[in-house]
């Protein structure tokens, strides 16, 4: 079977069938600190964070290289897998999400 040139940037593989909302408008940056707040109103996977340019939207936020994410519902950080981090949400929380382009960091606090 002769394989595609792109099939090592297939990410078919990643796909979850769940809604996703993003931002309404979206901005590009490159320096800086950017800061912002989601009140959590349900039960479930809700993930907050972050994606590059070159972000699949097809492709559920932080299963690749392209996208950081917090997962409110089984306390997990995501990047191109997960790792247990922090603790669960409940509704009414309030999850910041912080990036720091200078320093190379992504934040996540919970009621702050």
């Amino acid at each position: 079977m002769k394989k595609k040139k792109d099939d090592k940037n297939d990410n078919s593989h990643k796909r979850f069938a769940s809604r996703t909302f993003r931002t309404e408008k979206t901005y590009a940056i490159f320096s800086g600190k950017w800061y912002y707040e989601v009140e959590i109103l349900s039960m479930g996977i809700i993930k907050v964070g972050w994606s590059t340019l070159s972000c699949d939207p097809n492709v559920d936020i932080s299963t690749d290289a392209n996208s950081y994410s917090f997962d409110t519902y089984s306390a997990r950080k995501w990047h191109n897998g997960s790792d247990p981090f922090g603790k669960k949400c409940s509704p009414g929380d309030i999850v910041g999400v912080m990036i720091d382009l200078q320093d190379k960091t992504i934040s996540f606090s919970l009621n702050f």
